[in-house]
């Protein structure tokens, strides 16, 4: 299959595929066809019993800033019969659930999976991040989920995962306030594998990836298929029939006269500007916090 918004390459005599998204020029940001996409190689990967070892990463200067901007809310399209009106919430869970499932044969894939991240790791980025089994992480790579600013804490993804993989301190903290982290602070949270400096981060994923890569292919496969087990015995797995509901539940919000309402600053404003007022009224929180603090 010819692929638009990936690259996907596989090199059978090491057992590894890399599943790279590739669109630099907007830092990666995710639609939902590169959605469709990652999720068409992961399963071709998982099906070639030539690869073990499938690394995700990003092309240019970033993993993934996360959910492309120019589809936030306006991927359920408006329904009705000669006069456009808000989405139903059937429409809004419908095309959510796409959208899980996608992200979910990150998780649920049989071979190992390692996320190579460079830059900013944020938002569905993030969820990508945490879906896979393993990390190299730059030094000064970013972590967060600026996008629970839109709408509040946990209307999104799957919530028992972040639970489980960012532990539930900073899981708080990320989804409650929309903070990020560098590479260096996710090593001491113990978020990720290795954190290298960012010159060294493809040479020594590939290094782990050849590690991996010497395990029988049998075991790996099995033994995902146990860790999935007891993944789902803990409840993680329960989280993907969460995400779409809670997302479907957090895009038809009702918002009050002092709070910030993305939706209709964009439409008056734009999205850079609505985003900028977003991020403005959070920034100014902080500097009154150090200005009282003094």
């Amino acid at each position: 299959m010819d692929f638009e918004f990936i690259l996907y390459e596989k090199d059978p005599k090491a057992h590894i595929a890399r599943v790279t998204m590739n669109r630099a020029h907007k830092l990666n940001c995710l639609t939902q066809e590169m959605y469709k996409e990652i999720g068409i190689a992961m399963e071709d990967a998982e099906d070639d019993d030539d690869i073990k070892v499938i690394i995700l990463r990003g092309a240019g200067n970033s993993f993934s800033t996360g959910q492309d901007l120019s589809e936030v809310g306006f991927i359920y399209g408006f329904q009705g019969h000669g006069k456009a009106r808000r989405p139903s919430q059937k429409r809004r869970m419908a095309v959510d659930k796409r959208w899980m499932e996608n992200l979910a044969k990150v998780f649920y894939c049989n071979k190992a999976t390692i996320a190579q991240v460079q830059g900013h790791c944020l938002g569905a980025g993030l969820d990508l991040f945490m879906s896979c089994d393993l990390s190299v992480v730059a030094e000064d790579a970013q972590f967060g989920h600026p996008g629970q600013r839109l709408v509040g804490p946990a209307f999104d993804f799957n919530m028992p995962l972040y639970l489980w993989k960012l532990g539930p301190t900073l899981a708080k903290n990320i989804l409650f306030t929309g903070d990020s982290i560098s590479g260096r602070d996710a090593e001491r949270w113990g978020i990720v594998t290795k954190v290298v400096p960012a010159d060294r981060l493809e040479a020594e994923t590939e290094t782990l990836a050849r590690k991996v890569a010497l395990m029988p292919g049998d075991g790996i496969v099995m033994g995902k298929a146990g860790l999935r087990l007891a993944a789902d015995i803990m409840g993680i797995g329960a989280g993907y029939s969460y995400g779409p509901i809670a997302h479907t539940w957090g895009t038809n919000l009702r918002f009050e006269a002092d709070e910030h309402n993305f939706f209709r600053a964009r439409s008056d404003k734009g999205a850079r500007e609505a985003f900028h007022e977003r991020d403005q009224r959070f920034a100014e929180a902080e500097q009154r916090n150090k200005e009282g603090s003094k």
